[in-house]
Order: structure tokens, then C-alpha cells, then sequence
């Protein structure tokens, strides 16, 4: 099964990226978006695109993604019952 952040390719047009979307449908054919890690010839990066998940195969199991780290809260939802 391919997750968010493996490494995939659609295997009709050879387009290649990290997973970064899944859209599943009740009565369509499920989709999974892949943004490529390449720019294009103006140096800009090229644009994600969706493709239907039974074209997509897996190139290799979710990217580690690391350095990351959030020094401060940044807003949103203040009624939930599990905000601060």
C-alpha cells in the first residue's frame, strides 16, 4: 500500500514524486498526487500533478523527513477540546 511520503511513480507516463495527497472515492476510482523534487528549465519547481492509484507503483517506503521543529504556536482553533 502506498502512504503519504513513500517515493512513487505512475507507471503510464513515468512521472516520479513524494506522495503528498490521497483522495478516496466511494464511486470513483481512488487518486494519489505526487510532487516531484525537480525543477523545471526556469529553475521553479515543477507542479504536482494526480494520478489514479491503481497506475501508481511504489518506488521507495515514506521519505524521513527531519530537521524540522516548531518554535511557536501558530493559532487556529481555540475551542477544541484539545487545544491549549
Amino acid at each position: 500500500m502506498i502512504k503519504l511520503g513513500d517515493s512513487a511513480r505512475d507507471v503510464v507516463s513515468g512521472f516520479s514524486g513524494i506522495v503528498t495527497g490521497k483522495a478516496e472515492y466511494l464511486f470513483c476510482v481512488d487518486k494519489i498526487c505526487l510532487e516531484p523534487e525537480l525543477l523545471d528549465s526556469n529553475g521553479q519547481p515543477v507542479k504536482p500533478a494526480w494520478f489514479e492509484a491503481d497506475r501508481v507503483s511504489l518506488i521507495v517506503k515514506k521519505t524521513q523527513i527531519t530537521g524540522l521543529s516548531i518554535s511557536k504556536k501558530t493559532g487556529g482553533e481555540k475551542n477544541h477540546a484539545n487545544c491549549d
